[in-house]
């Protein structure tokens, strides 16, 4: 099993192109960095990649210690803790997770406090900082309506224009038939 941790470019191999980059800025010196942790890439996509990586931290106390070391090197300040979670999980990833969970049959949704990856083990990647239990709850419950909003005006916003395209197609038909 191999976990690297890559910041520039130059230590990149070729194989690394499919991973996942993210670029945090720091007084005008960007940096490139990249997880490779047992097959994940961050931000986790999807919750079936949750789910492995709830997995895989349950039954491998290195995996989840090179999981706590990433997530540790991500924070920066602490408002935007929120913030950082969503850098670590997609809104897509996030849209069936609540902290409480929800048993709605329509609309399940799993609960996040059953998750080590969700609460001890960011509890202790960011026990430095002073992160309590309590604001780490209600960063992830933030964290989880924004990604709630974020879905919801993507889907809103890909409807209008959906829409708006129909309403031109039609006007564009009606001005062909009437110009002939």
């Amino acid at each position: 099993m191999m976990i690297e941790i890559c910041s520039d470019e130059a230590t990149r191999h070729a194989s690394d192109d499919d991973q996942s980059k993210t670029t945090s800025s720091t007084g005008g010196n960007t940096a490139t960095r990249s997880l490779r942790l047992a097959g994940f890439t961050f931000p986790l996509k999807r919750a079936e990649d949750i789910e492995r990586l709830e997995k895989a931290v349950r039954a491998d106390p290195f995996i989840r210690k090179e999981y706590i070391r990433y997530v540790s090197s991500r924070v920066g300040d602490r408002p935007n803790i929120s913030t950082h979670i969503r850098g670590l999980f997609c809104d897509r990833s996030l849209e069936n997770y609540t902290y409480h969970g929800v048993s709605n049959p329509q609309y399940p949704r799993k609960a996040m406090k059953d998750y080590d990856i969700f609460t001890n083990c960011l509890l202790v990647a960011w026990e430095d900082d002073g992160i309590t239990a309590d604001e780490l709850r209600m960063s992830l419950i933030k964290a989880t309506q924004k990604a709630k909003q974020h879905l919801s005006s993507a889907r809103y916003y890909k409807r209008y224009r959906e829409q708006l395209l129909e309403k031109r197609k039609a006007s564009w038909k009606s001005k062909k038939f009437t110009s002939e």
